[in-house]
C-alpha cells in the first residue's frame, strides 16, 4: 500500500502498518495515516474472485487440505487488493 501523502511504499506487514497505536504514520514523511478497506473496489472484484474459487473448486474437485490452501490463497489475495491507507481524520 502506498501512504497517502507522498505516495511511498508501506508494505502491509511493516512495523508502521502493524503499530497497534491508533495513529500510524509513515516512516518517509511522518504523515498520518489509517488502515481501511476500498469498498469500491470490495463490490468489484468480489464476483470474480468468487467465480475463480468455484471453477478452481469444479477443476480440482479436491477436498481437505488443498481445497482449504486454494480458499486461503484467494482469499489472501483478495485482502491483499482491497486493503489502503488513508488519511488519518482528526477529532475536530
Amino acid at each position: 500500500m502506498k501512504c497517502p501523502s507522498c505516495s511511498n511504499k508501506i508494505g502491509l506487514f511493516s512495523k508502521e502498518a502493524n503499530s497497534l497505536a491508533k495513529s500510524k504514520s509513515c516512516p518517509e514523511c511522518g504523515a498520518e495515516f489509517a488502515i481501511g478497506f476500498n469498498w469500491k473496489l470490495v463490490a468489484i472484484l468480489f464476483l470474480p474472485f468468487w467465480a475463480v474459487k468455484v471453477f478452481a473448486d469444479s477443476v480440482f474437485s479436491a477436498s481437505g487440505a488443498f481445497d482449504l490452501a486454494i480458499d486461503f490463497l484467494l482469499f489472501l489475495g483478495f485482502m491483499l487488493l482491497v486493503i489502503e491507507a488513508k488519511p488519518h481524520e482528526t477529532d475536530a
